[in-house]
């Protein structure tokens, strides 16, 4: 499925007088190519949690989590017509904040993280230590907390496995959401007595 996505539209104009009622970070600096002094504004927006614009050059660019931005989680596997929603409630918000109109088509994807789940019982450790000793061809492997994610990755794109249900207990995932993945065997928080191996892989593309 996939998860995270950064992804950018051009010639977007958000008037100055939006700009100026945002809670923005906002980066001043000199374009050598342009001699432009250009203001770039880092925000969240509702319920996407970060937001890039380019007042110079007109980008908009968006990161977040589909199924976190969908379901407030991103414990769901997604859909195709999941996907369908998540554009139209991205324009819908981007539109309310905005004030911009930007189509699905008009997206250029930069990143795009691609992800699976797998039921390992009781193995998770055992198989996250075996695969730390692979190896990929030009990338580099990188392991953290005694393999309990393992990565391997050069300058474009990411491979990683790690322990779901840990990296939730981290970062303290509701009730509801452990009831749901209770539910689901499948999915990336497992219960007690299952074991989920999560794999993502992350791609970065050149515009």
């Amino acid at each position: 499925m996939f998860d995270t996505v950064r992804i950018k539209a051009e010639n977007i104009v958000v008037e100055s007088i939006i700009l100026d009622t945002l809670d923005a970070k906002v980066t001043t600096f000199l374009d050598k190519s342009t001699g432009v002094i250009t203001d770039v504004y880092t925000f969240p927006c509702n319920q996407i949690p970060h937001v890039k614009y380019n007042s110079t050059t007109f980008v908009l660019e968006v990161e977040l989590s589909i199924p976190k931005f969908l379901f407030g989680e991103n414990i769901s596997l997604l859909t195709l017509k999941d996907i369908d929603a998540f554009f139209t409630m991205l324009s819908h918000q981007l539109r309310n904040e905005l004030r911009v109109d930007i189509d699905r088509s008009e997206w250029k994807v930069k990143r795009i993280d691609v992800c699976w789940n797998f039921n390992v019982g009781s193995k998770v450790t055992d198989y996250l230590s075996q695969l730390s000793l692979m190896k990929y061809p030009r990338k580099d492997t990188v392991t953290y907390n005694q393999t309990e994610t393992v990565i391997w990755r050069n300058n474009s794109s990411r491979i990683m496995f790690y322990d779901k249900e840990k990296e939730r207990r981290r970062k303290d995932a509701p009730s509801s959401a452990i009831h749901q993945a209770n539910e689901n065997g499948g999915l990336p928080l497992r219960p007690r007595n299952e074991g989920l191996l999560y794999r993502q892989a992350s791609i970065t593309f050149a515009h």
